[in-house]
């Protein structure tokens, strides 16, 4: 996710003992984002390079853009909105303090009438005038696309594996009671369940951590060329 190179920066490498920017080489600009076919090859590859690690994998979906040709004419403007983020994470620029931030979300209620962020302006009014149901839909085939290669992950890597997610989205629930503006997106300072509450799955495969470097490797390469050659047919 470029967005943490952004925050971060060269602290990526001082809190880990290795930083993989997977969207350094396999930002796909013709939809905005990271496959997730392609970060699921990547692991793979990390993996068998530091099979006694542990890992942190971060897929960009469901976050949008949305993936459905269905949805072709928000993905538009989501991927002009995403394709931003490179160079602005390569380069390290320093914007959104905390009064830039207000002033932004003030000029959007303003102007919306709604409370916003982590969307793209002109994508704002697809949230609010299609029905809600189509946006959700289009967020549910994100994530139905990405749990394809979690699970093919937590068939192959050893041990404990926990799926959650960074945040949730706001499709239009108000803010609460005494002030009943509607939200859309994620914002960051806003505490509503839709954005905090978020699924904790954990799962076991079997595949004992202690166990696995006895393994192989050779068997986990094999996987990861054969993955790969699948992933590009």
């Amino acid at each position: 996710n470029p967005v943490i190179d952004h925050i971060l920066g060269t602290k990526l490498r001082e809190l880990f003992y290795d930083y993989v920017p997977v969207w350094r080489s396999y930002w796909d600009y013709s939809i905005g984002v990271v496959k997730p076919e392609d970060v699921y090859r990547v692991t793979l590859k990390v993996y068998v390079r530091n099979p006694d690690k542990k890992m942190i994998v971060w897929f960009l979906q469901p976050h949008y853009p949305y993936l459905s040709r269905r949805f072709v004419s928000v993905s538009i403007v989501n991927r002009a909105f995403m394709n931003r983020w490179p160079l602005i994470a390569q380069y390290h620029k320093a914007f959104g303090s905390n009064l830039l931030w207000l002033f932004k979300i003030i000029g959007g209620l303003l102007k919306r009438g709604c409370l916003y962020d982590g969307i793209p302006d002109k994508v704002v009014h697809e949230y609010a005038l299609q029905k809600p149901s189509e946006i959700v839909k289009a967020y549910m085939i994100n994530l139905f696309l990405v749990l394809q290669y979690v699970k093919k992950l937590s068939e192959i890597l050893p041990g404990k594996i926990v799926i959650t997610s960074d945040h949730g989205e706001a499709f239009g629930e108000t803010l609460g009671k005494l002030l009943p503006l509607r939200v859309y997106g994620h914002l960051s300072r806003i505490r509503i369940s839709s954005l905090t509450q978020v699924p904790y799955l954990v799962v076991k495969n079997g595949v004992d951590r202690k166990e696995e470097p006895k393994r192989p490797l050779c068997e986990l390469a094999k996987t990861v060329i054969r993955e790969s050659k699948q992933v590009k047919g």
